[in-house]
This record gives structure tokens, sequence and C-alpha cells, in this order.
């Protein structure tokens, strides 16, 4: 079933909870009918959510939900709506919404992971939390600052809006601050002139659902000029990889994947202004194993040990 297919039910819902709501205005309602409420609110949800993107959906239903929280504890209070009924039901709901908001809006967002760009570091299918407040507060709509807080630092697995489409948001690894000129050539990394160090390399291979059959790389562990150190993958043929120099501009920031020889980062489309970041990867929560999935292997769906663990 398509979007538009979803939508056209969910309207067809509504004008059936409509006409029902017209013949039984003056008796009780039927216990389906309470039903058929509540799914199409939440049919309606999931089209708005659809259409508008989650921060902005759930802004305007926030929004929307004070006034009806409102009228309906005052109308509870003057005896002319029950406590039971789903009017009052739904508007106690607000209270949670507006906590869900203020959270999600400006302290911890959540993020799944589709592509292996930071493997070994972020698996494939792992979600993480982000923390919104790391780099300054932003309005959840329209992402203007309000408190500046901080900037990103060199090391860190951020979460920011594409800078070519800032419906998607990308997490990366912060490589290059402003001013810094950034040079990857044959599988090494230099940022101002000097290379990266790299110890404990290992052969391996990164595994992705999406590839016909797994690539061969080695593991190494990269220390950057703050003495942040992560592990890395680079591919075994020396001649694969995007190659090339690169000066990062005032209030920009030069973002590349840990698996530096399978990543869509900033040496494809540039470096990040500071303002399109959204936060700094904190824990991961929760890790699916879609290669599980494809094999139906049922026991290891779940990542178990990798749930609580820190994003570095």
């Amino acid at each position: 079933m398509t979007l538009t297919d979803f939508t056209i039910l969910t309207c067809l819902g509504a004008a059936l909870c409509i006409g029902c709501h017209q013949k039984y205005k003056n008796q009780k309602a039927p216990a389906w009918l309470e039903t058929l409420y509540t799914l199409e609110i939440l049919a309606i949800a999931i089209v708005v959510i659809q259409f508008l993107g989650i921060e902005l959906a759930l802004t305007v239903t926030t929004l929307a939900f004070a006034p009806y929280w409102y009228w309906a504890k005052r109308r509870v209070k003057a005896g002319t709506l029950s406590e039971e009924s789903l009017s009052y039901q739904l508007a106690s709901t607000f209270p949670i919404l507006l906590i869900l908001w203020l959270v999600r809006s400006f302290v911890i967002q959540p993020y799944r992971v589709p592509s292996g760009s930071l493997e070994p570091t972020v698996r494939i299918g792992d979600f993480i939390l982000v923390n919104q407040f790391k780099y300054g507060l932003k309005l959840p709509v329209g992402h203007q600052m309000i408190w500046p807080i901080g900037q990103p630092k060199r090391g860190d697995i951020a979460l920011f809006h594409w800078p070519e489409n800032p419906e998607i948001i990308f997490v990366k690894r912060v490589i290059g601050r402003p001013g810094d000129h950034i040079r990857y050539h044959h599988h090494t990394l230099f940022i101002n002139g000097k290379p990266m160090k790299k110890t404990h390399c290992t052969p391996t291979t990164f595994k992705d659902p999406d590839l016909a059959a797994p690539i061969p790389v080695n593991r190494c562990l990269e220390t950057l000029p703050n003495k942040h150190t992560h592990w890395i993958y680079e591919n075994h043929d020396p001649n694969v990889g995007s190659e090339g120099r690169w000066t990062v501009p005032p209030h920009h920031y030069f973002m590349m994947g840990d698996n530096r020889d399978n990543s869509n980062d900033s040496r494809f489309w540039g470096a990040v202004p500071e303002g399109q970041f959204i936060g700094q990867a904190l824990w991961v929560w929760l890790s699916f194993d879609r290669l599980a999935w494809q094999q139906h292997r049922w026991l290891d769906l779940i990542r178990w040990h990798r749930i609580g663990s820190k994003v570095q």
C-alpha cells in the first residue's frame, strides 16, 4: 500500500467517524465506535508525520493539543464532560505529549543508522541516541539557534542535515575544523600536512546486507591530532578510495566515515556548515542485524552486546 492509498483510506475513515458521531450524537456510542475513533486518530497521526516530518508534526500536534486539553479540563469541571469519555482520555495525553516534544526537540533524539559508512564504530542497524544540546539549543522547526553552547570537536560522531538536501540526516565523524587542510592519499589521512598514525592493522571483511559479497578490508586504530583514537576500515586495494585535498572554510567542518573507502562524505559534497549540526551521538540503545534477518537467524536478530555501548 502506498502513502497515497493510505491517505485516501484515512480520509474515508474520517468521513465514517463523522457520520457515526452524528448518528450517536444524542445517545451512548457503542464500544466499537470508540475503537474506530482511536484507530482513526492513529491513522491521521501517521499521515501527518509522513507529510510534515516528525519534528513539524510533533510541534503542530503539541500546540494543537494545548487548547484542547484546557477545553476538556474546563468541561469536566463544569460537569458537561465525563472523565471516562474518549475526548477527555485523549486530551489527558497532552502532558505526556508535551514532555515528549520537549525531550525530542531539545534534549535527546533517536536515530537509526541505515548504512555502513561508520563501520566498525557504528554498525548498520544501530539505533543511537543523540545529545541535541551539545552544540546549542535550536528551534525544533526551522532550526534557528536559540542558545549556542559548544562547537563540534575533532573526533565527535555527529548528526547533521546533509548540505545538499537538509531534509536528509547524516551521521559522520568530525575530522576537519575551520581552516584545516585535509588530504586523503593511499588510505592515509593527512591533517595540516601530518599523516594520522595507524596501528593494530588486521585483515577482516566489511559485510553489507545490500552487497552480494563481503569487501576485504583492514581494521586499523587511527589517532587524530587531539589524541582521539577510533577504529577504521580501509580497503585492501590501494587504488580504491576517493583521494584529494580540501581546505575547510570558516564555520564549516569536514566530515568522514570510519569506513573510509565506503563512505559518502565531505570528500564528495563538501564541508558541513556549523548551523547544520543537530548533536553528538551518545549511545546505542538498540541494534538489529539485517544479515541475520536475511539469513533467517532469528536468535541473532538483536545484537544484545551492543545495547548500551558508548559511541566514540
